[in-house]
């Protein structure tokens, strides 16, 4: 074999292996469209998961399977001491009925936060960005997406400091909230004008 054709076997092999890798990649995005209100997402802590009084969650998936590697999301703040603050990041199964149900995999994390505008309600947004431990996405199957602020070490226990901020198009199923007998509050309605929202996040799959 020539090594002019050698080298162009291995370019074709490097760039088919690079185009592979590009398509196994996978970044859902769902960003903040700049004005929906935002939804209660608060647990009591992240070793005790449990809601204090909802959680919220919104389903995803992707064509491509991969590992998740990092999670940013949109929300409002009631006190700018919640920045730095540790939330309850955790992955759901589907229940066959475009629902949230059991834990598959969840993480304790503590975002970095920027300053991203102003909702309908004259709330002040945020855009979070966490690094967590690998999970790994399996092609085709729905998930659903679940943050919460952790009560316990938030700037004020006992008080909500924090809400998943809401943004359209709905795509897939509605998002919803689940309180802490398990019951399913679905779809939510936008306090600013009653129409249902989905929840804003990006997820970074490789």
């Amino acid at each position: 074999m020539s090594r002019k054709f050698l080298g162009y076997v291995i370019g074709v092999s490097l760039a088919a292996c690079m185009s592979g890798a590009a398509m196994a990649q996978c970044a859902f995005n769902q960003p903040w469209d700049g004005i929906r209100a935002s939804h209660a997402s608060i647990v009591r802590s992240c070793g005790v998961p449990t809601p204090a009084p909802l959680v919220a969650a919104d389903d995803f998936q992707c064509r491509a399977g991969g590992v998740l590697t990092q999670v940013r999301w949109w929300g409002t703040l009631a006190t700018t001491a919640q920045v730095g603050r540790p939330y309850y990041i955790a992955i759901r199964r589907d229940n066959g009925n475009c629902q949230p149900a059991g834990v598959l995999w969840q993480a304790c994390v503590v975002p970095q936060a920027v300053s991203a505008g102003v909702d309908c309600q004259g709330r002040r947004v945020f855009r979070f960005t966490a690094a967590v431990p690998a999970f790994a996405v399996a092609a085709g199957q729905k998930y659903w997406l679940q943050i919460s602020e952790a009560d316990d070490r938030s700037a004020r226990p006992g008080v909500e400091d924090f809400r998943w901020s809401g943004r359209r198009p709905v795509r897939f199923c509605p998002a919803a909230q689940i309180n802490a007998a398990g019951g399913i509050i679905q779809p939510l309605p936008d306090a600013c004008d009653g129409a249902r929202n989905d929840l804003s996040f990006l997820l970074k799959i490789v």
